[in-house]
């Protein structure tokens, strides 16, 4: 192989990411206790993500809830994304946004 070829081979590895998708029912920073999520109305779609050496899910969630009245994502698409260079890793969420509060109770009455 020529050494041009073998540096640009080399420069699209390192360059290259991993991307791997999930799809999760229910991400809440909220109070579920006693709350039913049957006929749930979500509302807008919400994005957030959590970058650099180490990413968490929980703060990509609370990225995606930041001033939105919102504290409950349901339908949600996770997807992390991996590099050779650790300030390019990232974690990335959508869904809908739901308020806790409004959701009904069940079982007990109220």
């Amino acid at each position: 192989m020529k050494p041009w070829r073998q540096s640009f081979m080399m420069v699209l590895v390192l360059l290259a990411a991993c991307t791997h998708t999930s799809h999760i029912a229910l991400l809440s920073d909220g109070n579920l206790d006693g709350r039913s999520l049957a006929g749930v109305r979500p509302g807008r779609t919400l994005q957030g993500e959590d970058c650099g050496m180490s990413y968490y899910l929980s703060n990509a969630v609370r990225d995606a809830l930041d001033d939105t009245g919102y504290d409950t994502l349901v339908d949600v698409e996770v997807t992390s994304t991996a590099s050779a260079f650790p300030f390019n890793q990232c974690l990335k969420v959508r869904g809908q946004g739901v308020r806790s509060q409004d959701l009904p109770r069940t079982g007990d009455g109220q």
